[in-house]
Formats: structure tokens, sequence, C-alpha cells
């Protein structure tokens, strides 16, 4: 049997949720995680998947490449909503209803809270990222890279 693969968990057409670390992987490819992620962003640019992502995590993508003085990298995460297809989301009033309640019910960091709680809200059934922390998160399918490496 084979192993399992990230992009063998993702059904045609499903709404998938990324947090900061998937991207930063991808986009700046990653030696180990990269590979894994490549697939995925290949169905999310055909359109057999769709990606969501929090404004929030956007904010944490762009710090590192500001930073260095890479804009090249800092457009390439501002453009995502346009070439890879992802939906950029607001934190809105919901958003943070949900994201205040996962954080006082499973401890979660104020940013991993909205990051899920965005997903939630938009009617994402899984999660990719690779903090394990998510797994306590129940109404998400979490998907941590380093279990496919």
């Amino acid at each position: 049997m084979a192993e399992p693969t990230l992009v063998n968990e993702l059904a045609e057409g499903a709404n998938v949720a990324f947090d900061a670390d998937s991207l930063i992987y991808f986009f700046e490819r990653h030696d180990r995680f990269h590979p894994a992620l490549r697939p995925v962003f290949t169905r999310l640019s055909s359109g057999t998947l769709h990606g969501h992502i929090s404004y929030l995590t956007l904010f944490e993508v762009l710090v590192g490449p500001l930073r260095a003085g890479l804009a090249f990298l800092a457009q390439a995460y501002r453009d995502l909503s346009t070439t890879h297809g992802f939906s950029l989301h607001a934190l809105d009033l919901a958003v943070a209803e949900e994201a205040a309640s996962l954080r006082a019910r499973l401890g979660l960091r104020a940013q991993d809270a909205v990051v899920a709680a965005t997903a939630i809200q938009f009617g994402c059934t899984h999660l990719i990222t690779n903090d394990s922390a998510f797994r306590r998160i129940t109404q998400l399918n979490v998907l941590v890279i380093s279990d496919f490496i």
C-alpha cells in the first residue's frame, strides 16, 4: 500500500484553509516541506481545490520578506488571491466570536484561533499547517505537513 500524501487527503472541490507556515514552506521552497505542498498548490491553481486564508495570515507571511527587502516574495504573497485560487478573509464579528471561543476552550494562541475560526466560518473541511496545536480543533480535519514527509 502506498504512503498517504497530503494532496490525496483533499477531495476535489474541497475548501482548504492554510496556516502561515504552509504558505512560507511553499513560496520559499523549503527543502523538506515544499515537495509535499507542490501538488496541493497545483490543484489550487487548476481550480480543483479552493484555498482560504485570513488577512492575519497574509500579515504574518509578509513580515519576513519585508524585513529582508525581498519585494518579489512579498508581492507573491500579496498575489495569492489572484494567482493560486485563494480567497482572503477579513476579521469580522463572526470570525472574532469564533476565535474567542476557540481560544477560551482550547487555549490556542490568538493568531491560531483566528486562522481556525476563519476556516470554520468559511466552510473549510481541512486546515493545512505544520503546527500540531491545531489538532485540538474538532471542526476541521487538520493536516500536519510533517506527517506526510
